[in-house]
């Protein structure tokens, strides 16, 4: 929310650029109003034009050239003020511009006062966000929704650019589908959207059972709807686009360097397991045997994936893809880059943990040390690791890892730690036989 301001602050800097160039350049002013910034906003003793032709008599001050500029176009119907804007030759850029100041004027006191909250709780209070807050959420995006909306159905395609053409974010969003498809699911989204707030502040902040099947009532609704809007090609199309699945997908593809036609196999095979295992599963709301039996789904279904991946990308990529989904790799690429370090840095950073989970497993698992000997030494592997880091990424990247590093803690208290191939972590710590033993109950 406190990018809004910035946003606001850049919009009302456009539009005085705008009039500058109005005012210094009355060429680019629409014909009708062209007299008006040419006379209005030069001193009496400029001359009209520079270039040898006798100069024009001096005329009357800005303000008394037209008085009424504003007023004859303005009005409260905006539709009405979109026409009059046109027919006077303004350019879209223009237009957009007076329309947003218009919205602002409509929409944002009420918005900024829902942003943020109640102005008279005492400084040594804490005041609640807006996202904690499901009732003032759904007002807030509501208000949203209908700027938006009425700036589309204002401006159309010429909401955001001055070709009319698809942004580059919508093109990504929506692939090749028609100007009017792409309307009728920005609409159809943000009526399912509205419904959701209002079910969602209804609940506030208290999910039960019924409350879940709402949810997923509209959910099957909305799907209903999408398929019937779309031919079964395009659905497919717009779910690749933006399913869940291309989101979590997308960070480990980007460092993979997938191409398409290997974002589009890995995709499928992604979403089989997702339409397979419910990544969604509540596990409060099961039983004991019930949760038992999901994890073993999960289980049997994971390796179902891990397997299908490596035979769909070969050995080689296979390991690329599962390091580039790791979390933790994906940290370090990020600190390599802010560094502007080779991306080998980065794996060389990552298969430290191998040595280091070999190395915690083989002292856990030495009969000849005793418990303190086990101790020290794992703290030494510890120590030593984070010298490699700092070697291997240098001073700000390797101390800054190293103490996000939550694997490299566990170790220095005493810890054997084992990686899975799909990004887990798992630790024993060592017993310690001089901790009170705890007494038996009857």
């Amino acid at each position: 929310m406190s990018l809004r301001p910035l946003l606001i602050a850049a919009s009302l800097l456009a539009n005085a650029a705008l009039l500058a160039a109005f005012v210094f350049q009355p060429a680019l002013v629409p014909p009708a109003f062209q007299n008006f910034f040419a006379r209005g906003f030069h001193s009496d003793s400029t001359p009209a034009n520079t270039a040898g032709a006798t100069a024009v008599p001096a005329t009357k001050p800005a303000a008394s050239a037209r008085p009424d500029l504003w007023s004859d176009l303005h009005t409260d119907d905006l539709s009405n003020l979109v026409a009059r804007l046109r027919a006077a030759g303004f350019p879209i850029s223009a237009i957009r511009a007076i329309l947003q100041g218009e919205l602002e004027a409509r929409f944002g006191a009420r918005m900024r006062a829902l942003s943020q909250g109640d102005p008279d709780t005492p400084f040594w209070k804490p005041t609640q966000s807006l996202g904690m807050d499901a009732k003032r959420m759904a007002e807030y995006m509501q208000l949203a929704g209908e700027r938006s909306k009425l700036m589309r159905e204002l401006l159309g395609n010429f909401a955001s650019r001055d070709d009319g053409d698809l942004t580059a974010a919508q093109r990504r969003q929506y692939g090749n589908l028609t100007a009017a498809k792409i309307d009728q699911i920005d609409r159809l989204n943000q009526d399912y959207n509205e419904m959701t707030r209002e079910v969602r502040a209804a609940m506030n902040g208290i999910t039960l059972p019924e409350d879940r099947e709402k949810l997923a009532l509209l959910e099957r609704e909305k799907r209903a709807d999408l398929a019937a809007l779309l031919t079964p090609e395009e659905l497919a199309d717009y779910d690749m686009r933006n399913s869940p699945d291309t989101s979590r997908l997308r960070p480990a593809l980007a460092i993979f360097n997938a191409t398409e036609d290997e974002f589009r196999a890995i995709y499928k095979v992604q979403q089989a397991f997702t339409d397979r295992v419910d990544l969604g599963t509540n596990f409060t709301a099961m039983t004991p045997p019930e949760r038992t039996a999901f994890l073993q789904q999960r289980t049997a279904a994971q390796k179902e994936l891990d397997a299908q991946m490596q035979a769909l990308l070969g050995d080689q990529r296979y390991t690329e893809f599962t390091r580039a989904s790791d979390r933790d790799y994906q940290q370090l690429v990020r600190l390599a880059e802010r560094e502007n370090l080779p991306a080998q840095v980065a794996i060389q950073a990552y298969d430290l943990r191998s040595q280091v989970s070999q190395e915690s497993n083989r002292l856990y698992n030495d009969p000849t040390l005793a418990y303190d000997q086990k101790l020290a030494a794992f703290k030494t592997l510890a120590q030593n690791t984070r010298a490699q880091l700092v070697a291997t990424l240098g001073p700000t990247a390797g101390e800054d890892y190293a103490k996000s590093a939550t694997w490299l803690t566990s170790v220095e208290r005493g810890a054997a730690v084992t990686f899975t191939p799909t990004g887990g972590t798992s630790t024993r710590g060592l017993p310690n036989p001089n901790a009170p033993t705890r007494p038996a109950t009857g």
